[in-house]
C-alpha cells in the first residue's frame, strides 16, 4: 500500500526551468516566404508559385466564360430554330 510521506524514497530532483526567449517572426519563417517590410517604390520579388497559381486561375475563369457563352449561343439557336 502506498501512503504519502511514509517511507518515500529520495526527494525528486528539481530541474531548472528553461528561460523564455522572444524571437521575431522573421527568425522563425524561412527566407523564401519572408517579405521585406517596406520596399518603397520597388516591386516585390517574383514568386513563381504565385504566378503559376494566378495563371491557372485565369485559365479557369476564361474557360468558364467560354462555356457560358457557348451555352448561351446553343440555347439561342435552339429556341430560334424551333
Amino acid at each position: 500500500m502506498k501512503t504519502p510521506g511514509v517511507g518515500s524514497g529520495p526527494a525528486p530532483i528539481e530541474r531548472p526551468r528553461p528561460q523564455v526567449k522572444l524571437r521575431a517572426i522573421s527568425e522563425v519563417t524561412p527566407l523564401e516566404h519572408a517579405q521585406p517590410a517596406n520596399l518603397g517604390r520597388i516591386a516585390p520579388p517574383r514568386d513563381p508559385r504565385k504566378v503559376r497559381a494566378r495563371r491557372f486561375r485565369d485559365y479557369i475563369v476564361w474557360a468558364s466564360l467560354a462555356v457560358m457563352l457557348a451555352s448561351a449561343v446553343a440555347l439561342g439557336i435552339w429556341f430560334l430554330a424551333r
